[in-house]
C-alpha cells in the first residue's frame, strides 16, 4: 500500500474532528451519486484548510515540497491546466503593447496571452524534422540572432519539449538571454516527469527550471500520476517578480480551487519523493527495451536519438511512430491499433502515430504496443506490390494527383506576414467570407490542428496563395484542422474588415 501524501494526512485530521459544513460546497461531503467522485475530501478555503491564493499553512507546506523536488525557488500548484500558468507568467512578465520573441511552435494559450496583453510578437522559427514533418529544437544560434535583432524585447518564450518531445538546449538559451537581462519563459507542459532522477542516473533531459529558465510550467498530468488539470509554475529569477507572479494567478486560476485535485498533486510529489528511483528505473527499462524489440521494423520507423544533428535532445518517453511509405496515414494507424488492437495512442497527425507513456505503464504494456506494430508491419511487407495497404488509407493528396505532399501543421510553410498583433486583430470588427475566397485577407481568428493545438495561422495575420492551398486542401482530404470562431465544418473563415 503506497504512504499518504502529508497534505492527504492533514485534511484527513481535519476531517476526523467532526465539524459540520455550514459552507460551499453544496454537496455536504455526502455521496449521493455512485460515480466514484471524492466528495469526502472536496472542501474549500477554511481556517484549517488553507487557501490557495493566500497559501500560509498545509496548501504551502505542500507546494515548498514540490518545489524542493524540482529544485525551484517557488512552485505554484495550478488547477487550470499549463493554459493558466502560461496565462499568468506571461503577464507578470511584460507590459501592454510590450516586444517579445516567441517560438512558433507555442501553445495556443501562448497566442492568447500575446492577444490580450497586446503584445508584439517576433516568432522564432524552430528546425525542422525533415523525416517526420515535425517541429525540431529551437537553435541557440537563432535565439541571440533575435535577441540581437529586437533588443525592446521584454521575454523570450520558448517550448521545451514540444508535443513530439524534441528538447531544446535551454541552458544555453537562458545564459544569452540572462546576459540581455531578459527573462526566459519556457512551457514544459510536457516535461512535468524532466530532471527528478538522481545525478548521474538521469534516462531523461533535465527541467528548464534547473537549466536556467526564470518560469516553466509542468502538466503533472500529462506524464505522471495526477489527475487531469493538475499542473504546476515553478519560478527561480532575478528577473521577474515573484509577488507579480501571484498577482497574475490571482486573475487567471479559479479562485475556488478544487481540493481533490490539490490531493492529487501532493500525492504524486509524495509518490515521486518516497519511490520515484524504482519508478523512473522501470520506466528507463522498458522504453529501452521496446525501442530494440521494434529495431527491424521495414515499414515504420519510430523517432530516435538524444542531440546531435537532428535536434539537441529528445524526451524517450514519447514514441512517435511514422509511417515511412508515402499514401500511409498516422490516422488510419491509430485507427488499426484502436480497432483490431485496443490500444488507443494520443494523436495522429500527417502521417505520424503519437504513443505517450509514464513510469505506471507496465512491461505488458510495451509488449503490446510492440506485438500490435510487428503484425502490421508484417502485413505490409506481404502484400502485393503497388496494392493499397490492408489497413491503411490514402488521405492526402497533392495539387499534382501524387499523393502526400508532407506539410503537417504548418512549419514547413512560410512563415505569414504579420499585418496587425494578435491584440489590434482580435478587436477589430470581423466579416465571414468562404474560405476560397479568402485570398490576401487578414485572419480574424486561429487555425490549429488540435492536438497539438499549435497555430497554423493566427489573428492578423494575412492569408497568402501558398496556406490557402494548404488550408483547402486539408479541409477536403487531410487531417481535421479546427477554426476558433467559424468552425470547421462551415467551409467559411473569420477575417478582419
Amino acid at each position: 500500500m503506497l504512504r499518504k501524501g502529508e497534505l492527504q494526512r492533514e485534511i484527513e485530521a481535519y476531517l476526523s474532528k467532526g465539524r459540520y459544513p455550514f459552507h460551499m460546497p453544496g454537496h455536504k461531503r455526502t455521496a449521493l451519486f455512485d460515480n466514484g467522485l471524492p466528495y469526502a475530501v472536496d472542501l474549500t478555503e477554511l481556517p484549517e484548510t488553507d487557501d490557495l491564493h493566500d497559501a500560509s499553512g498545509m496548501l504551502l507546506r505542500a507546494m515548498r515540497r514540490s518545489a524542493e523536488l524540482y529544485g525551484a525557488g517557488r512552485t505554484w500548484y495550478l488547477v487550470n491546466g499549463s493554459s493558466c500558468g502560461n496565462l499568468a507568467g506571461i503577464f507578470a512578465m511584460t507590459r501592454p503593447g510590450d516586444e517579445v520573441i516567441a517560438a512558433r511552435n507555442c501553445h495556443r494559450s501562448v497566442y492568447h496571452a500575446a492577444q490580450l496583453r497586446n503584445l508584439k510578437v517576433h516568432w522564432l522559427l524552430p528546425d525542422w524534422e525533415e523525416e517526420f514533418g515535425i517541429f525540431g529544437s529551437v537553435r541557440a544560434e537563432e535565439a541571440e540572432r533575435l535577441l540581437r535583432r529586437y533588443p525592446k524585447s521584454r521575454a523570450l518564450i520558448l517550448t521545451s519539449p514540444s508535443y513530439e518531445g524534441i528538447v531544446s538546449d535551454i541552458e544555453s538559451i537562458a545564459a544569452l538571454c540572462h546576459e540581455r537581462g531578459v527573462p526566459l519563459y519556457v512551457d514544459e507542459a510536457h516535461g512535468a516527469h524532466f530532471g527528478l532522477e538522481r545525478e548521474g542516473k538521469s534516462f531523461f533531459p533535465r527541467s528548464a527550471i534547473q537549466l536556467g529558465a526564470d518560469l516553466c510550467v509542468q502538466s503533472v498530468h500529462k506524464t505522471l500520476p495526477s489527475l487531469t488539470q493538475t499542473a504546476w509554475l515553478h519560478w527561480k529569477s532575478e528577473l521577474i517578480s515573484e509577488r507579480e507572479v501571484e498577482r497574475r494567478l490571482a486573475v487567471f486560476e479559479s479562485s475556488s480551487p478544487s481540493y481533490p485535485l490539490l490531493l492529487s498533486l501532493d500525492s504524486c510529489t509524495e509518490l515521486l519523493l518516497s519511490r520515484g528511483e524504482e519508478l523512473f528505473s522501470h520506466w528507463g527499462s522498458c522504453l529501452a527495451a521496446f525501442e530494440r524489440e521494434l529495431a527491424g521494423l521495414q515499414n515504420f520507423s519510430i523517432l530516435k536519438g538524444r542531440g546531435g544533428e537532428r535536434f539537441f535532445d529528445r524526451d524517450p518517453g514519447k514514441l512517435l511512430l511514422h509511417c515511412k511509405e508515402r499514401g500511409m496515414s498516422g490516422a488510419a494507424l491509430s485507427e488499426a491499433l484502436r480497432e483490431r488492437f485496443s490500444i488507443e495512442t494520443e494523436m495522429s497527425l500527417g502521417r505520424n502515430c503519437l504513443a505517450m507513456t509514464s513510469p505506471l505503464d507496465p512491461e505488458e504494456a510495451y509488449r503490446r504496443l510492440s506485438d500490435a506494430m510487428k503484425t502490421l508491419d508484417r502485413e505490409l511487407s506481404l502484400r502485393e506490390k503497388n496494392t493499397a495497404p490492408p489497413f491503411l488509407t490514402v488521405k492526402r493528396i497533392s495539387s499534382d494527383g501524387k499523393g502526400e505532399e508532407g506539410v503537417f501543421y504548418g512549419s514547413a510553410l512560410p512563415l505569414p506576414e504579420s499585418a496587425l498583433s494578435l491584440g489590434e486583430a482580435a478587436e477589430r470588427a470581423h466579416r465571414l467570407i468562404p474560405i476560397g475566397s479568402s485570398l490576401g485577407e487578414i485572419s480574424g481568428e486561429y487555425l490549429y490542428a488540435y492536438p497539438p493545438g499549435i497555430p497554423v495561422l493566427a489573428p492578423g495575420e494575412r492569408i497568402t496563395e501558398e496556406l490557402l492551398r494548404w488550408i483547402l486542401r486539408e479541409t477536403e482530404t487531410g487531417d481535421r484542422l479546427r477554426f476558433s470562431e467559424s468552425g470547421e465544418e462551415s467551409g467559411e473563415i473569420f477575417v478582419c474588415q
